[in-house]
Parts: C-alpha cells; sequence; structure tokens
C-alpha cells in the first residue's frame, strides 16, 4: 500500500500509475473518504499509558530480544505459528509508550 500526502489528485493518479506499472501484481487506487488522517489510539484497555515509567520498565525486564529473532524468522521463512508475532504487541506498546516519555 502507498500513501502519498500533499499534493493534488491528478499527479497522484500520474506517479501511481507509473508505479503500478512496474509492480507484478494488480494494483487500485484507493480515495481516503475523510480529508484528515485518522486519530491517534491514545487509549488501550490494558491501561499502560497510566503506570509510571519505572513500572513499565519492570515489565520489559523478561524481554531477551525474542522478538527480534521472530521478526527474522518472520521474514526469512514461514512461521509454524504466525500468532506468536502477537504476543510482543504489548511489548512495542510499553516500548512506544516510554520513548514518547523520554522526548517528552
Amino acid at each position: 500500500m502507498f500513501e502519498l500526502e500533499g499534493i493534488d489528485e491528478a499527479s497522484a493518479r500520474a506517479a501511481l500509475a507509473l508505479a503500478s506499472a512496474k509492480l507484478p501484481i494488480r494494483s487500485k487506487f484507493v480515495k481516503r473518504r475523510s480529508g484528515s488522517m485518522p486519530a491517534k489510539r491514545e487509549n488501550r484497555s490494558d491501561g499502560l499509558r497510566e503506570l509510571k515509567t519505572d513500572e513499565l520498565t519492570q515489565k520489559l525486564v523478561g524481554t531477551d530480544g525474542g522478538e527480534i529473532r521472530l521478526e527474522f524468522r518472520r521474514a526469512t521463512e514461514s512461521l509454524t505459528n504466525p500468532l506468536q508475532c502477537g504476543r510482543f504487541a504489548r511489548h512495542r506498546r510499553i516500548k512506544t509508550i516510554l520513548k514518547e516519555r523520554a522526548s517528552a
């Protein structure tokens, strides 16, 4: 999926037509209905944003880089259980929250 922003529709169609000619699959131009980007999801049901930074760091102590190995395996070979990648979603959310707090 390609997304273009900041140019008129005619230019976007022309650019994507040229790009789609180089792709080995059929492509389709789709226009977003609303003019604005979707709102960022701030609230999750697990309440991670309400936790203190120390508590979030404590939750990451048990991770040993298994997600990196799993992502590499997913990219290079087929996984026996693709749902394995979902178990690291919480860890990624925690890391994102910690990065946001560090930059603020």
